[in-house]
């Protein structure tokens, strides 16, 4: 789940080319590649799979990291050559986990579909009860159901 949100701007609730009928233009305005170690062979293992992330949207068919990380050229040369912003990988440390650690863990919680803010801070959610058994509901059905063995 990490990598998932880290390849992805979902904190700041903007969806781009929204209105566009490019598939393809879409998907690269919407997800962004990752940097760990600077080396790209590297940071695929280290990633799972999903540090070129623009690559893996674009070819999602494809079952290897590496073979994203050799398509990554590419894609950003035919970005280039249509004029489609092509940014470099944004660094796991630096760039995204602040970012995540931000929204995710001291913002406020929300409903997942609505985006209703449940409770106002970090206390406030931490003091009642029912975030808890959300929580164990989502363990129990990692043993038992979703995501199972």
């Amino acid at each position: 789940t990490l990598m998932v949100v880290s390849s992805h701007d979902f904190e700041c609730q903007v969806i781009f080319e929204k209105e566009t009928d490019d598939w393809g233009k879409f998907q690269l305005a919407n997800c962004l590649d990752l940097t760990i170690t600077g080396n790209p062979y590297v940071d695929v293992f280290l990633s799972a799979g999903l540090s070129p992330h623009r690559a893996h949207h674009i070819f999602p068919w494809q079952g290897s990291g590496y073979a994203n990380v050799y398509c990554t050229p590419i894609v950003e040369s035919v970005a280039k050559k249509f004029n489609l912003k092509w940014e470099a990988p944004r660094s796991l440390f630096f760039s995204r986990l602040p970012s995540i650690f931000k929204a995710y863990i001291l913002g406020p919680t929300a409903d997942p579909f609505s985006r209703k803010v449940l409770y106002k801070d970090f206390i406030d959610e931490h003091i009642h009860v029912e975030p808890y058994v959300e929580m164990l509901k989502f363990i129990g059905l990692g043993f038992t159901g979703i995501g199972s063995l």
